[in-house]
């Protein structure tokens, strides 16, 4: 794998997927990451020989909007059995729950039609559905089973495709779309289209989240910066893609711990477009943010690096914690995988199957209690409670890092 990070950024010639801007600002080359997070492989073999792809992300300067303009749609697949699901944590549990009660009460989704967008295996659709007494539509091209679902006297009907064009007609009274906007290779395509299925005459609410791009930046966290994500959205990019297909942004704000997701809940627009002096105070933020971020790219790589080996020269047993994508990006960027044989997840879904990249075993939480590691890499410090917790309860005593 290579790394070229510039320090100080420089323009090319590219167009902005998001406000059509013609020139954009490289700002990281990253090559060798894993092409994709939710798919495990069956054997180490094959974990090691999976696909890999390129990011080098790209800044707009008129916009905000962060992308990688080496993706290649192809290099990976959303099919079934592609499993990311975080539900099985208290802490993320909580606050689907948290967010599904707001939705309900704030638009009056009683006796109502909910489409989502990218359900995965529709947990937080039936909880809207459920909350409300109300049916729901679920399209996602990884649902392992797809018909009708009955939830007491509501139907949930789903559906195992990608969202496009084709749905257009689906009559409902609320859309809302999680943690997907972000991995998809049009965006703007994805909204214009949904905006498309409200049409005209009717005022229907959505609701959107992705990964919160500024605060990836502030925070440095690397390890967030995933193949599959074509697109990092600022405040002012989430918002301005939206106004761009024809929506007027009722609300755009951090969410979830650490503010590390951003939400946004906007309706059709009747009036015409209109810029904010705001909008532009936060590009120039997010463009010094950005550039700080690939500045200490290469440093906080080196950083972990040495930290690993010098605790396996001291002959440390060291098990990661966390295979979801930060997880998975940190053991192949920082080429751990002779330091780091075994990776835990809590979602059995994930339990068994092989990290693709690095090719460690991932294995469930009661494997720590016959390993007895020394040290338990934590790759997201949004669980550390949850996890600092399980351990204890376990009667595991050993030293935690925190990536």
């Amino acid at each position: 794998m290579t790394m070229v990070s510039r320090d100080s950024a420089s323009f090319i010639a590219v167009e902005c997927p998001v406000c059509e801007s013609a020139d954009c600002l490289a700002l990281l080359d990253v090559s060798g990451l894993p092409a994709t997070v939710g798919a495990l492989c069956s054997s180490q073999e094959q974990a090691l020989k999976a696909p890999k792809g390129d990011l080098n992300l790209t800044f707009c300067p008129n916009c905000s909007y962060l992308w990688n303009r080496s993706y290649e749609p192809g290099r990976h697949e959303y099919v079934v059995g592609y499993e990311i699901s975080l539900h099985f944590s208290q802490v993320y549990q909580s606050f689907l729950e948290s967010l599904a009660r707001r939705l309900v009460e704030a638009y009056r989704l009683r006796n109502a039609t909910i489409l989502e967008i990218a359900c995965g295996t529709g947990h937080f659709l039936r909880m809207l559905c459920e909350l409300g007494n109300n049916d729901g539509i679920g399209i996602d091209p990884v649902l392992e089973r797809e018909g009708i679902e009955k939830l007491g006297s509501k139907d949930i009907r789903l559906i195992r495709n990608k969202f496009s064009q084709r749905y257009a007609d689906l009559q409902c009274d609320f859309i809302c779309c999680r943690q997907a906007l972000h991995a998809i290779p049009n965006p703007k395509e994805l909204v214009t289209v949904v905006r498309r299925t409200i049409g005209e005459k009717r005022r229907i609410p959505v609701y959107f989240e992705v990964v919160n791009a500024s605060e990836l930046l502030r925070r440095h966290s690397i390890w967030q910066l995933m193949y599959e994500y074509y697109s990092f959205f600022t405040p002012a990019s989430l918002s301005r893609l939206f106004e761009e297909c024809g929506f007027a942004v009722q609300a755009v704000r951090p969410c979830y711990v650490d503010d590390q997701y951003l939400q946004i809940e906007a309706v059709p627009r009747t009036e015409p477009r209109v810029d904010s002096s705001d909008s532009h105070r936060e590009v120039c933020e997010a463009l010094q943010s950005a550039q700080a971020f690939a500045a200490g790219f290469r440093e906080k790589i080196a950083f972990w690096e040495d930290k690993l080996s010098g605790l396996q020269k001291e002959g440390k047993k060291i098990v990661a914690w966390g295979a979801g994508g930060r997880g998975i990006n940190f053991l192949s960027l920082v080429q751990a995988s002779r330091c780091v044989p075994y990776i835990v997840d809590i979602n059995p879904n994930r339990c068994g199957g092989y990290v693709p990249g690095g090719g460690q075993k991932v294995v469930s939480p009661e494997f720590v209690k016959q390993y007895r590691p020394d040290v338990l890499l934590l790759t997201n410090p949004t669980y550390e409670h949850e996890v600092r917790k399980q351990v204890e309860n376990m009667g595991i005593h050993c030293d935690f890092l925190i990536t």
